[in-house]
């Protein structure tokens, strides 16, 4: 059995989620807080102890407390990520069949290349948020989606303050462009965690519409368009995971941009070091 402790939020859950089950198939997993990932999945063969108000929440933060401290005992096993190559292995404690994975992201190309997630979305998420969002409006619509996904806050420090994440309009403009030439009547469907600056980024061209909504509404969306703009976000790249494992069924290859050196672009070093795969094309 592996306890999973949670690290970050949707996108670096559903990475993790893959991760672990890809390299331990077999193993029963408990996750501790995912309620993001519970709250899009269809598959339930997996546990998830999710937190709906401030008590369970507390529970849960005690009760991963507990385990991450009796790993660090060496009391439980861990599930160990090498950042650099990719490998994952564990490290023995006393008792070998309980494991705990706390600082597991799986952000390697090595794992990434084959991520695919749309067998344990919930199956009515497509048509409930296009419902949704569009409202009146036909769907049957000539314009072409293209999400172009855009992330602020933290990303301004993180993660280097020196060198942050947050990518500049000019590249955005770039990124637009490169679409606008390639494919016929674009519209461009804009997801962010600070719409203050995704509307200063993006402006407020004909061909363009800003998302507001939940992370799940806006992962279905996103997972609906015919090509992606991601940030150096986790959550873009499942958003773009999505659109490829969808149109390879299709047979249709979509145009998915993404910056080069992903989190690190600003300073030229990929960051996190293995965080790149083929299928994404990587603008400067």
């Amino acid at each position: 059995m592996i306890i999973v402790l949670k690290n970050g939020r949707l996108g670096n859950q559903l990475i993790q989620r893959h991760l672990l089950s890809k390299m331990f198939p077999r193993e029963k997993k408990i996750y501790l807080g995912f309620s993001d990932l519970r709250s899009i999945t269809a598959n339930t063969r997996y546990v998830s102890l999710s937190a709906q108000s401030r008590v369970t929440r507390r529970g849960l933060a005690a009760l991963s407390r507990f385990f991450s401290a009796l790993t660090e005992k060496k009391v439980l096993s861990e599930v160990v990520e090498h950042r650099q190559s990719g490998q994952v292995t564990i490290k023995k404690g006393l008792i070998n069949n309980l494991k705990v994975s706390r600082n597991v992201f799986g952000q390697h190309g090595a794992h990434l290349e084959d991520f695919k997630i749309a067998s344990y979305l919930a199956k009515d998420l497509d048509g409930w948020s296009l419902d949704r969002f569009f409202g009146q409006e036909a769907r049957g619509t000539a314009h072409t989606l293209v999400f172009v996904h855009v992330r602020g806050g933290d990303y301004f420090q993180w993660p280097d303050p020196n060198h942050p994440a947050i990518l500049p309009p000019e590249w955005y403009a770039r990124a637009m462009n490169r679409i606008r030439s390639a494919v016929e009547e674009p519209q461009f469907l804009v997801f962010t965690d600070d719409p203050d600056y995704a509307r200063q980024v993006i402006g407020q061209d004909a061909d363009v519409r800003f998302h507001e909504g939940s992370a799940t509404e806006a992962l279905a969306l996103m997972g609906s368009c015919a090509h992606g703009i991601l940030s150096a976000s986790s959550f873009a790249f499942c958003g773009a995971a999505l659109i490829r494992e969808r149109a390879s069924h299709q047979g249709r290859a979509p145009i998915l941009l993404a910056p080069r050196c992903w989190a690190g672009h600003s300073r030229g070093a990929w960051y996190p070091e293995g965080f790149r795969v083929s299928w994404l094309e990587y603008l400067t």
